[in-house]
């Protein structure tokens, strides 16, 4: 069976979280109140916004991705109240991992591309990357096939140049963190904070804390 994921992103100027299972595809919606439900052209189930969100879920809504907010995923359940047994499909495992950098090597094909081979914790991943920073031994974002990026953009397994590449090693701007440092490639993480094959986010946010 297909790995089911939802884009969850909450914005927290205008109070409302949206969740995207396949970008801004939708034919019909539905409404209730402050909750919107989007559906493609087979009446599939595609999206949700949910408004004044805040005030609709008791979970604590972190600015910007929330995809890995376990709570917010199970506490979904109730609020969306879709058939029967569809959103339990969605999001059973993060999409956001800690990985490890074991090797790093120049792209045969390409003068600007790597090919790195990463520990996600279960497995080692091939993933090709085009960061100026990416190194062996660093810990890293991944973004895990079936991903949803805050640009609604899905992972999927690609090969670039001749080479296979099973994931998206990540930067801070394409994970959507405002930094006053931002820095120019990969986002690179505290060895001791992060732990490999962890959820990102749920250690990004105790960290925050």
């Amino acid at each position: 069976m297909n790995k089911k994921t939802i884009g969850l992103f909450y914005n927290l100027g205008f109070d409302t979280l949206f969740g995207y299972v396949k970008g801004f595809d939708h034919k019909n919606f539905t409404q209730d109140g402050d909750l919107i439900i989007f559906y493609d052209e087979e009446n599939e189930f595609v999206g949700f916004n949910l408004l004044n969100a805040s005030k609709k879920i008791t979970s604590f809504l972190y600015n910007g991705i929330n995809s890995d907010n376990v709570p917010l995923i199970a506490e979904l359940g109730s609020v969306l109240k879709l058939k029967s047994g569809l959103w339990e499909q969605y999001n059973q495992e993060p999409q956001f991992l800690v990985g490890e950098i074991n090797s790093c090597v120049h792209h045969p094909n390409s003068d600007k591309l790597s090919i790195c081979q990463v520990n996600t914790g279960e497995k080692i991943e091939q993933i090709v990357c085009g960061a100026p920073n990416c190194d062996q031994d660093q810990k890293v974002v991944v973004a895990t096939i079936a991903a949803i990026m805050p640009n609604l953009m899905k992972i999927v397994p690609s090969e670039l140049r001749g080479e296979q590449s099973n994931g998206m090693l990540c930067s801070e701007r394409e994970l959507g963190i405002a930094s006053d440092n931002l820095v120019k490639g990969l986002l690179i993480l505290d060895q001791q904070q992060y732990h490999t094959g962890n959820s990102f986010w749920k250690e990004y946010y105790n960290e925050q804390n």
